[in-house]
């Protein structure tokens, strides 16, 4: 987590999709409500599963944005 001028980001985080806890939509939601301008999340993907992590992540921006 860094803080740049008071804006809270997250440059490294998982989603359930890899290593992680929560799902996408989850990760978004609650650093959303946490306050956080940019979240990135960097999912361990590979060609087994890259359309399904794409899917998913695309699927949270777009919860996120609307």
């Amino acid at each position: 987590m860094f803080s740049a001028q008071g804006t809270m980001i997250d440059l490294h985080t998982h989603s359930l999709l890899s290593d992680g806890e929560l799902l996408p939509e989850e990760l978004a939601r609650r650093a959303e409500t946490a306050g956080y301008r940019i979240l990135v999340i960097t999912d361990h993907v590979g060609f087994s599963n890259v359309e399904q992590v794409v899917s998913a992540l695309v699927r949270a921006a777009e919860k996120t944005s609307a």
